[in-house]
């Protein structure tokens, strides 16, 4: 199979030590834990969705990020999974075995709803660039763990599942942007695969497939002709487009990455500083390098560059935002762009990210401990 060309669209300006600028906590009198996060068009908004006990969908203000207006999705079964679509609709997925449009200007009321087989829960999802067919990946019911696909304009029965690709949950879909008709899937059987999804008969469907040997968590495009997968193990890897291994980066919680850095008040200007990463939280591509997104059990977010040796690069260092897990971030270009220039002139410092954490940003659903502090900028 001749190597697709993939696209990966985000980019990242250098950083250094940088704080948050705004701070909310979603709905302080029943905390919970944001799961996901996703751009309304150009200074809208960004929706949000939260973990037990609240399973809700929130719009947020784009100044403010204060909660505009929300809603109960999934039947309080667990959202799995959160996109916009056309800038207007916004789609999610649940344990309840639906992938959900939603518009947020009507009544928070589901506008479609497409159903998975047997009830079995959607893990994730992806829309293909013609904007209407949907892959949806299903938790193992049994023997059996299915990609199943609809066309939204027709959304009451799939049109199509690949029971084949997978033995384990499912764990991410993604349509390659500059390769379709490709879908890139991961799974916890430790499969990372590209099949074709338009393809009716499951059992061709799969074009290649590789074992990494440890359960994948999530995957994604990284430059033209690379593809990153992690693990359940906090492990990292990068794949050619022919899904060959190029390099197994093993434990990122390993302490290698350090960084000059310029202080805040109270620190020493150029102190070098070793910083662990607890867990992983995405990766980027950007500069033409792979990026690892990766967060400290105190709230901490750090990106760092993986390509150029061993030691690593830890490129950027976001401190002060959180007091607990992060499990979402969100690369905001039209927000960096203009906070960049307005920071340029003011020759002021800016925090980029727009992340969320524990209690009211992105988290584990576990017991929120004290308060939360959510930042606006451009790395999220």
């Amino acid at each position: 199979m001749a190597s697709p060309a993939f696209r990966a669209s985000s980019s990242l300006p250098e950083y250094t030590l940088l704080s948050p600028t705004v701070s909310t906590i979603i709905n302080p009198s029943n905390p919970s834990y944001i799961l996901h996060i996703a751009p309304l068009p150009v200074h809208s908004g960004y929706v949000v969705t939260s973990s037990s006990p609240a399973h809700r969908i929130v719009i947020l203000d784009a100044n403010t990020i204060r909660e505009k207006r929300g809603w109960d999705a999934h039947d309080g079964k667990g959202i799995t999974g959160l996109k916009v679509m056309d800038g207007r609709h916004v789609l999610s997925c649940g344990m309840d075995g639906t992938v959900s449009q939603w518009d947020e200007r009507l009544p928070p009321k589901a506008t479609l709803k497409m159903r998975a087989p047997n009830g079995y829960g959607v893990l994730g999802f992806d829309i293909a660039s013609d904007g209407w067919t949907c892959a949806g990946g299903t938790d193992l019911h049994g023997e059996d763990a299915h990609i199943v696909f609809w066309d939204v304009r027709s959304p009451d029965q799939p049109i199509r599942k690949h029971s084949s690709t997978h033995s384990d949950d499912v764990t991410s879909v993604t349509f390659v942007p500059a390769a379709e008709p490709l879908l890139l899937s991961t799974s916890s059987d430790g499969l990372i695969s590209l099949s074709n999804p338009r393809e009716d008969d499951e059992d061709e469907a799969v074009i290649i497939a590789s074992n990494w040997g440890a359960s994948i968590a999530r995957a994604g495009i990284a430059g033209t002709n690379r593809i990153w997968a992690a693990s359940d193990m906090e492990t990292f890897s990068l794949w050619s487009a022919d899904l060959d291994l190029v390099k197994d980066l093993g434990d990122i919680r390993l302490p290698r990455a350090s960084l000059a850095y310029t202080p805040t008040r109270g620190e020493r200007r150029g102190v070098r500083e070793e910083w662990k990463i607890d867990y992983h939280i995405d990766g980027l591509w950007s500069g033409n390098e792979m990026r690892i997104v990766g967060g400290t059990n105190g709230g901490d977010i750090g990106v760092t560059s993986v390509e150029k040796n061993d030691s690593w690069e830890l490129g950027a260092l976001l401190r002060g935002g959180h007091e607990g897990v992060v499990r979402s971030i969100l690369f905001d270009d039209e927000v960096s762009r203009s906070q960049f220039e307005k920071a340029m002139l003011a020759e002021q410092d800016l925090a980029w990210a727009l992340h969320f954490g524990r209690r009211g940003c992105t988290g584990e659903s576990v017991a929120a401990e004290g308060p939360c502090r959510g930042g606006r900028s451009s790395l999220c």
